[in-house]
């Protein structure tokens, strides 16, 4: 796919450094055992000849990942091996890069700065409200914006560090209102303001305007209808190329007016469990100026190794099936009713619960294998009994 006179790029979906499943047993604990490099050790040349190597960052780096468990929450040498491994760019604008507060970002955009890694996603102190990052290569110059739509309940200061937007087309709150949701529709050249100034001001200040959007519900193998509308009216005014992540699971690629939605890319490194082996997206185009000349994308496999690798013909044919099932919806005459916001928000409810129940059962089978497992088990009891708690005082809160 190399062009000496054009932009070769990659991308993949999200990146998790630390542990999410149970602590002591995830991504986290893999790399204080055996290094920050052994995630990436598997590859096999898989994100190689890249100009731009993009992520999703997906959590936290921090020197109190050493001694204490974050959620999310990977070493700071993560940054440098990040770096190694070829990334160049990751966002930040995610609802996990902000769980711990103010302090622990901080020290992730330090130790991510250090590495030489470029960060997008940040709010900008002066004209915009997303501080662009601009890459030159081979003459053309590409401007990168980053924005976060989801978790902003509970992060109420998240707004003063990340780019994040709460005036989007889609709902994703627990109050669902099918009428607001179509309202909303009809206010599309209103919502996403800042997105949309961004885009245009910086549209007349580069070749190329890339978009990271963080958005959708988890779990779906198809966006909401309103993130379908966003997308193209970003395309509208001025993207040239939109990458997205936060459903965890990989989606449909649409061409709309020659530029290219890849709505989300999946996960790229996390841990597994409950599921034994997961597939994300490496994405992967050529960029002349603003014109994409060609596009492709291909599976990256994950198992409880937590080394993402490139997984054989079989596989990558059955991920093809699926991403093209996901793309034919996207441009369905009766997108607007398949793909209604309401009813993938209930699809991700019913995901999101079946993984909570497997979750349960996988840890306390694992404990027979792992007793150490018993002190993090016996902390996700306590969390369980502080949410039901909760939910009796009649907080709207998940399990």
């Amino acid at each position: 796919m190399q062009n000496d006179s054009a932009v070769y790029i990659k991308a993949v979906g999200d990146l998790c450094p630390g542990d999410f499943s149970v602590d002591g047993f995830g991504v986290g604990s893999l790399t204080k055992r055996k290094g920050c490099d052994y995630p990436f050790k598997s590859l096999d040349g898989a994100l190689d000849g890249a100009d731009i190597l993009i992520a999703n960052l997906e959590g936290v780096l921090s020197a109190r990942c050493h001694n204490e468990y974050l959620s999310f929450g990977g070493l700071p040498e993560m940054a440098a091996a990040l770096r190694a491994a070829g990334f160049g760019i990751i966002t930040l604008a995610n609802n996990h890069a902000f769980e711990h507060g103010a302090e622990v970002l901080e020290e992730t955009i330090y130790y991510c700065k250090k590495a030489g890694l470029k960060i997008c996603g940040l709010r900008d102190q002066g004209q915009y409200y997303c501080e662009p990052v601009v890459i030159e290569k081979k003459g053309v110059s590409l401007g990168i914006l980053a924005y976060n739509w989801v978790g902003l309940w509970d992060q109420v200061e998240i707004d003063k560090y990340l780019a994040t937007i709460s005036d989007g087309l889609v709902n994703y709150t627990w109050d669902r209102d099918r009428e607001k949701d179509r309202l909303a529709r009809q206010l599309i050249q209103e919502k996403n303001e800042y997105v949309i100034q961004d885009v245009k001001r910086l549209k007349n200040e580069v070749d190329g305007v890339i978009l990271l959007p963080h958005w959708g519900y988890e779990w779906t193998p198809y966006p909401p209808y309103g993130v379908t509308l966003e997308a193209r009216s970003f395309i509208d005014a001025g993207v040239d190329l939109i990458i997205g992540s936060h459903p965890h699971v990989a989606q449909g690629i649409e061409v709309y007016r020659d530029k290219i939605i890849a709505y989300s890319l999946g996960n790229f490194l996390f841990d597994p469990e409950p599921e034994k082996k997961f597939h994300g997206m490496v994405f992967e185009c050529v960029m002349e100026k603003d014109r994409i000349v060609k596009y492709n994308y291909f599976a990256i496999a994950s198992d409880d190794r937590c080394q993402p690798e490139r997984p054989g013909a079989a596989e990558q044919k059955k991920f093809k099936q699926k991403i093209e099932l996901s793309a034919s919806a996207i441009i369905s005459a009766s997108a607007e009713i398949e793909l209604d916001d309401d009813l993938i928000y209930k699809e991700f409810e019913k995901s999101y619960n079946r993984r909570k129940v497997k979750k349960i059962k996988y840890l306390f089978v694992a404990m027979l294998k792992h007793p150490s497992m018993i002190k993090s088990v016996f902390r996700k009891v306590i969390n369980l009994l502080e949410l039901i708690f909760r939910r009796l005082q009649g907080q709207r809160v998940r399990w």
